[in-house]
């Protein structure tokens, strides 16, 4: 059974699980707030797999109560969790962790900066388990070293999803005559509302499984 009774859970947006019944075929989740028994919710579930992501984002420091009913076919109630279960969210101050690289692309990976200025679209996904992602930096520098091109993303630049797991795309332009070669990703820095800030490398980009390299030509 998680979370566990009695402990805090790093989420606001709980995944519940509890022991198969046999005979169920769908089970009921109710949630309450524990003080005052106001109700959060009650779900049936899809089927009899015995797990339940809460679909609602939950308050911060709140204490809750949940308990799951199973039910057969045909409808009938068929047992029940022995007891009513407590979790208690995170508050904002438990939060030290920084946001954490999901995703990095960016298109196209090789571009003619001899007809004009280029631009390239860089996406992110990004993640963070609380505060929210706050802004993101990705920076490509040339292959002396002496030139730079960022992407600075913030709320205004994400596109799809939340402040907790969003996609960000941002454009960002080479000038025409850019240095010729192979740019590379120097770092990828991004923080949340907290200020707790994730700082890659290349090296750490690359580790992930990310392509770092962009091709400049002059034709």
């Amino acid at each position: 059974m998680t979370p566990p009774h009695d402990t805090s859970v790093p989420t606001l947006i709980p995944t519940l699980t509890w022991t198969a019944n046999n005979e169920a075929i769908y089970y009921t989740v109710q949630l309450n707030v524990t003080s005052g028994w106001e109700l959060i919710g009650q779900w049936q579930t899809p089927d009899a797999t015995p797990s339940f992501t809460v679909p609602v984002v939950l308050s911060l420091g709140v204490e809750y109560t949940w308990q799951v009913d199973a039910f057969d076919s045909s409808g009938h109630w068929v047992g029940t969790t022995s007891n009513a279960f407590d979790f208690t969210t995170y508050t904002l101050q438990d939060d030290t962790t920084p946001p954490v690289l999901m995703d990095l692309s960016f298109i196209p990976t090789t571009i003619d900066v001899g007809a004009g200025d280029q631009n390239v679209t860089v996406t992110l996904r990004i993640t963070d388990d609380l505060a929210g992602v706050s802004f993101a930096e990705v920076r490509f520098r040339s292959p002396s070293d002496g030139q730079y091109r960022s992407a600075t993303f913030n709320e205004a630049d994400r596109t799809s999803g939340d402040m907790k797991d969003g996609i960000y795309e941002k454009t960002v332009t080479f000038p025409q005559y850019s240095e010729t070669g192979n740019w590379y990703i120097e770092y990828v820095y991004l923080v949340d509302t907290l200020t707790n800030t994730r700082f890659l490398n290349t090296a750490e980009i690359i580790g992930l499984g990310f392509n770092t390299l962009l091709t400049v030509e002059i034709k």
